[in-house]
């Protein structure tokens, strides 16, 4: 783990975390015990702005609480979140990119559709993401982390599947992802594309801002258009690159992820405190979100 990661000359906000921690102090509903590195990624997130930050804050927390059944009582080493990792891959690759984006990369480990948990795949999406948004060197060598490109492996992904989608629980991740997640989306690749994939593009598209659909980028079977947005050699062996095999990277960040269960499993750090009847804490997120806000984390 990186120690001294406020001396990164990446993490130029890191000045404004105490003015952060200083204005949680004041706002009780909050949980005051949220973590410096993830205060700082959501000042980073939004480039500095101290004022977006703290709505930022607010919006996510509030929606963490409305949705508890996905962002809280998660358990990395239950059993529903080992199964999770059984058929789903969730990685973030070794290496970033010149630029210093991550890549993280989606896919079915196991193809059989009744064996696919929609719902316990999203909760693990988030708990994976809150992981990495404290741990510095989560699997990778270099310790920015100045944007995010996630690539989505549609192999093996077929009708059956969509039928798993919970569109409920589509609809807060979506909400989540676009609107309260503190990082810097540059790009969203969908490799190996299905011929089912204009049906699943007719669900999600409805929950997907213009902002995040420009992002996306599709790419065909066994063709090589994903190497011109991400370098070959970034890519694991089974995508022609050389950042080692699928399982052997899997095998180290689950090792990773599960040291973190203590963190994910402390609610003080996730939970709004119940203050009075009043209390901000209690307001809906659907109606707190600015249309200002909805483009904070998108570049």
């Amino acid at each position: 783990m990186v120690n001294n990661w406020s001396d990164n000359p990446e993490y130029e906000h890191f000045k404004y975390v105490t003015a952060i921690q200083s204005w949680i102090k004041t706002q009780p509903h909050l949980p005051q015990n949220i973590h410096p590195i993830l205060l700082q990624r959501f000042i980073h997130s939004v480039y500095g702005n101290v004022e977006k930050a703290k709505k930022l804050i607010e919006n996510s927390f509030s929606m963490r609480n409305n949705y508890a059944h996905i962002f809280l009582k998660r358990d990395p080493l239950s059993i529903e979140s080992k199964q999770v990792f059984e058929v789903a891959d969730m990685l973030p690759l070794p290496y970033a990119t010149k630029e210093n984006y991550k890549i993280m990369l989606y896919r079915l480990a196991n193809t059989e559709a009744e064996k696919f948990n929609f719902t316990e795949a999203i909760k693990m999406f988030f708990m994976v993401a809150d992981v990495r948004l404290i741990c510095m060197d989560a699997n990778e060598p270099n310790s920015g982390w100045n944007g995010e490109v996630p690539v989505f492996d549609m192999n093996g992904f077929s009708l059956r599947h969509v039928t798993c989608v919970v569109l409920s629980v589509l609809r807060v991740y979506m909400k989540y992802t676009q609107e309260c997640h503190p990082v810097r989306l540059r790009s969203i690749h969908v490799i190996n594309c299905s011929p089912y994939l204009d049906r699943i593009m007719a669900i999600v598209r409805p929950f997907m801002r213009k902002e995040v659909s420009k992002l996306l980028h599709f790419h065909k079977p066994d063709s090589d258009t994903l190497y011109k947005f991400i370098p070959k050699d970034l890519l694991p062996a089974e995508y022609g690159g050389k950042s080692g095999e699928v399982k052997e990277i899997k095998s180290k960040f689950v090792k990773l992820f599960d040291s973190y269960r203590d963190y994910l499993l402390d609610e003080s750090r996730w939970k709004l405190n119940s203050i009075n009847k009043n209390n901000r804490g209690s307001v809906n997120v659907e109606q707190e979100v600015s249309g200002n806000f909805r483009t904070l984390c998108i570049d």
